[in-house]
């Protein structure tokens, strides 16, 4: 979606959100479940695999009826691309107000970042796509050893 249009089914832009929805739907009634009942600890992990199992059927699903129906499929322009970038930045951020933590803006700038910055460079493509990755993960890594750390001096300051 960074370069370029994107383009997507109706089945994906109305599938995606609708299976987000139900398996939201089904995560609360797991867990109201599993808060009523008492459990033991093999069907407490039961209910969670079959949690864990069920966003990746409900996407195989959307990918099955995209590959045996044809639907016609939406376009989205240049303005498309930057309003879904906006969107999902203002997601990030307002993710990281929400968790009271960087980690919701710091993650994305250092996986997309290093990318975007070296395309603009004359450097070849495997070249910017392996420098790109170790530059990404080498930042996150960075970012999490910061946060532990932090979080240990806090631990220590407290005891």
């Amino acid at each position: 979606m960074l370069t370029g249009g994107a383009a997507y089914s109706y089945f994906a832009l109305i599938g995606y959100p609708v299976s987000a929805l139900a398996y939201l739907l089904i995560v609360a009634t797991g867990m109201k479940y599993i808060s009523s009942k008492k459990l033991t600890k093999k069907q407490g992990m039961s209910v969670f695999l079959i949690l864990g199992i069920i966003p990746g059927f409900l996407m195989i699903g959307i990918l099955a009826v995209e590959m045996f129906i044809t639907a016609p499929d939406v376009v989205f322009s240049r303005t498309g691309n930057v309003i879904a970038g906006i969107i999902s930045v203002l997601t990030f951020i307002v993710f990281a107000i929400w968790t009271k933590t960087w980690a919701g803006i710091v993650i994305p700038i250092m996986l997309f970042t290093p990318g975007l910055l070296l395309r603009l460079t004359s450097v070849g493509d495997e070249t910017a796509l392996i420098s790109g990755w170790i530059v990404s993960i080498t930042g996150i890594a960075v970012y999490l050893y910061l946060v532990y750390r932090n979080e240990k001096k806090k631990e220590f300051a407290r005891s």
